[in-house]
């Protein structure tokens, strides 16, 4: 029985797109997915390679959970848009909470692929968390495999009957229901709430005792995605990954008249910042001046995963990793994984800016021409997609 030991060795994302890509003889009938919680990262992931699957008749049945607030508004609302059937499983009692992670791909009387383990339909559940599912394959013309297969089908069933109480066929006017009854929340609420944690939880360590690793959810090439293997992204080097700019979605901030200061072009024997300050650069939306202060980690990055920096004799300042491509004086400069920081102790006085944009290794190409008082543009990553951000300096 094949093990997907995520991330090590594979992901369980990687394994589902290319289940859900087959096509002609090869292609399943039925995705089906029982899985504890759901958020937008790992639905949009499979959103376009879901509705190719629907397009050649396939359907998509799912229940997913909603308990500990795991699951929010934003995920539920999208796996809504796929599926052919939903269903919301919740037992009321505090002490009983629904944790499968099943998924299940079926071709009527001929085969059936299905992975049970850990993963839950999020990002981090289909491609960077530490994650163990076994992959089981049956031949639907042998009576064993057959039998077997039964018995996994039989749990979609239980969990999918709706004459108990605890299962409701999900809807937009049902989804609303469970808003304004607070069992499921939006995605910003969420992200306060762990920020808030892992602050909570630094203060309380002494001493870092454990080393840490990163793993990224691999970036999707242009829309509509053609195969698999054109999804998935298989290069380590960030400057090689083609120009998507004609991707990019709506303009999030735009800073004209760049300073010195923020292009890195300085005089005499003045230092570098190394930084692009996020202010508010007289930026509106629907003709409201953003608050600077809170905007960028609140609504621009706040469904990127933050972390945090302990400092000497100071509040932790608050980072994350965003992918960004970028473009100077209309050159494509490559794709670059930049650093994010956001400083809680300077939100309190009027003039200061707690959010900055690290250059990093770029600044040898901030630095080759001046763009001194030109101006820089920020858009947002492409629809369903977390990243990248796109920076275009003209």
């Amino acid at each position: 029985m094949p093990i997907v030991n995520q991330p090590i060795q594979s992901t369980l994302g990687e394994e589902i797109l290319k289940a859900l890509n087959l096509s002609g003889d090869d292609q399943f009938d039925n995705f089906q997915v029982i899985v504890a919680y759901v958020r937008k990262s790992g639905v949009s992931y499979l959103k376009k390679s879901c509705e190719a699957f629907k397009s050649r008749g396939g359907k998509i049945n799912c229940v997913v959970g909603i308990d500990q607030k795991n699951s929010s508004i934003e995920g539920i609302s999208e796996l809504l848009s796929i599926c052919t059937n939903l269903y919301i499983y919740h037992n009321e009692l505090l002490t009983q909470t629904f944790h499968p992670k099943i998924y299940i791909f079926e071709k009527e009387n001929t085969k059936s692929t299905v992975f049970i383990g850990s993963s839950n339909l999020t990002g981090g559940g289909l491609f960077t968390n530490y994650e163990v599912n076994f992959k089981s394959e049956f031949n639907l013309s042998n009576k064993e495999d057959r039998e077997a297969f039964k018995g996994i089908k039989d749990i979609f069933a239980t969990y999918s009957n709706t004459t108990s109480n605890l299962c409701k066929k999900a809807s937009s006017s049902f989804i609303k229901q469970l808003i304004d009854n607070k069992y499921i929340f939006n995605e910003e609420s969420l992200m306060h709430q762990i920020r808030k944690q892992v602050f909570e939880n630094k203060q309380n360590i002494k001493k870092k005792i454990f080393d840490t690793e990163k793993f990224r959810i691999p970036i999707l090439k242009n829309m509509p995605y053609a195969s698999v293997e054109e999804q998935l992204l298989g290069t380590n080097s960030p400057k090689n990954i083609q120009d998507s700019f004609s991707n990019q979605s709506r303009l999030v901030w735009k800073k004209e008249n760049l300073p010195r200061s923020d292009a890195q072009q300085v005089s005499g024997q003045s230092n570098i910042t190394g930084v692009l300050r996020l202010s508010q650069a007289s930026f509106k939306i629907n003709n409201v001046y953003i608050n600077h202060k809170t905007y960028f980690i609140n609504e621009v990055f706040n469904g990127l995963e933050w972390g945090t920096e302990i400092r000497k004799n100071k509040q932790p300042l608050l980072t994350t990793i965003v992918r960004i491509q970028l473009r100077i004086l209309g050159v494509y400069k490559g794709e670059y994984e930049l650093k994010i920081s956001h400083d809680p102790e300077r939100i309190a006085e009027q003039d200061n800016v707690p959010t900055t944009l690290h250059w990093g290794e770029t600044i040898k190409i901030i630095k080759e021409k001046d763009i001194s008082s030109k101006t820089l543009s920020l858009y947002a990553p492409p629809q369903d997609c977390i990243e990248p951000f796109y920076l275009d300096i003209t």
